[in-house]
């Protein structure tokens, strides 16, 4: 079995059972990042106080003007044990080559967090994120350390805020 299917065969799993035992939320997952590592939610929130996940897609703009937002972020509370994590769509058409824009420009941006690959948007849908007609981007989602939604924003500089006033 490759691993790209068992991949999509996991995720189609964890989307039919969300609450399984060991599931502790609907909004964890495990997708693989851009050099083909699997990347768990649930061992990234288990280390954290908060994770970020923002949605990115390669044909989004403000999507793409939000990485240097996101690189400041995680520099400024890493420390804080708040993590970043970007979950990158496919920007419509052929998966593939959405799959090397998105390795392009990440390779460009040079990220300290894991980028993971939503190849059927199977998270985006979990999310709210992927809809009938489309996507919303742009995203990102603001979770405790117990996977609890603390926080809901289209940019960056909210989330900031965000963490901000629920750290101090």
């Amino acid at each position: 079995m490759s691993k790209h299917f068992a991949s999509t065969l996991a995720l189609a799993l964890a989307l039919l059972l969300p609450f399984a035992a060991g599931a502790e939320s609907k909004y964890d997952f495990e997708l693989y990042d851009l050099n083909d590592k699997l990347v768990s939610l649930k061992k990234t929130r288990k280390a954290a106080q908060m994770v970020v996940i923002d949605f990115f897609s390669s044909s989004c703009m403000p999507c793409k003007r939000a990485i240097p937002r996101w690189k400041k972020i995680h520099r400024r509370w890493s420390y804080r044990r708040v993590k970043v994590l970007i979950v990158a769509v496919p920007d419509g058409g052929d998966r593939d080559k959405s799959l090397k824009r998105i390795r392009s420009f990440f390779k460009k941006q040079k990220v300290a967090f894991p980028v993971v690959w939503d190849k059927y948007t199977l998270i985006a849908k979990r999310y709210g994120v992927a809809k009938k007609g489309g996507l919303v981007l742009p995203q990102a989602f603001l979770l405790d350390g117990r996977s609890k939604l603390l926080y809901r924003a289209a940019d960056p500089q909210t989330i900031d805020r965000e963490i901000a006033r629920r750290i101090k």
